[in-house]
């Protein structure tokens, strides 16, 4: 290896890393922050690679700062990971900002952990109103002529019972003001470690179609 002095690499040194390892020549532990950095030699030569860092001070028996150990990691992959989770999230946001029908996401109890702007517009509640409820209980109550609808004999649990999707069900759900809407719904399972733990439930007006 050629020599290669850390305190005058010009890219280090725009990035604020040089000022951060006098630091720890002068006796501080320094903990660098995440850099893209491009090698002048090695493996990676020429290919920009994310690294942290910690650098510790040796010191001789008086005292005396004799030298810097730099420990170093390679977060490339780590940093792409999270880049496309990030990306996924934000891509998961958009559509469900955008989306024109109502998104639910329910726990394996029922209760609404999410609901899309669609929702809130369509069934008249806020999200803040309906988190932390059981969809049922606001939603599904009761039937058009009025009449209790039981928990126990509404099709929204099914997905957990079953662990299968289902798939454009009619139904009818009540908006806030208590008027009822026709709607299509379909609701898919979320499974971790072998088990239904969530719900997506998509939920479309049906008015229009019926009244035709």
């Amino acid at each position: 290896m050629r020599d290669y002095n850390l305190l005058t690499d010009p890219q280090l040194e725009s990035a604020g890393i040089v000022a951060l390892l006098r630091r720890a020549f002068g006796g501080e532990p320094v903990e660098l922050p995440p850099l893209a950095y491009r090698p002048g030699f090695g493996e990676f030569a020429g290919v920009d690679r994310w690294v942290r860092a910690f650098a510790y001070p040796v010191r001789a028996a008086d005292g005396r700062v004799t030298e810097v150990v730099l420990v170093h990691e390679d977060i490339s992959e780590r940093r792409q990971a999270d880049e496309q989770l990030r990306y996924q999230l934000d891509l998961l946001a958009a559509i469900t900002t955008n989306a024109e029908d109502a998104l639910f996401l329910m726990d394996a109890d029922g209760r609404v952990t999410f609901l899309n702007p669609a929702a809130e517009r369509m069934f008249g509640w806020s999200r803040e109103e309906l988190e932390g409820r059981v969809l049922h209980d606001v939603l599904h109550h009761r039937r058009p002529d009025g009449t209790p609808f039981p928990a126990e004999e509404c099709g929204l649990g099914e997905v957990f019972r079953s662990g299968a999707t289902v798939r454009n069900h009619q139904d009818v759900f009540i908006r806030r003001d208590g008027t009822p809407m026709a709607v299509v719904c379909s609701n898919g399972p979320i499974v971790r470690d072998g088990r239904v733990t969530s719900a997506v439930l998509v939920v479309v007006d049906d008015t229009a179609r019926r009244q035709a």
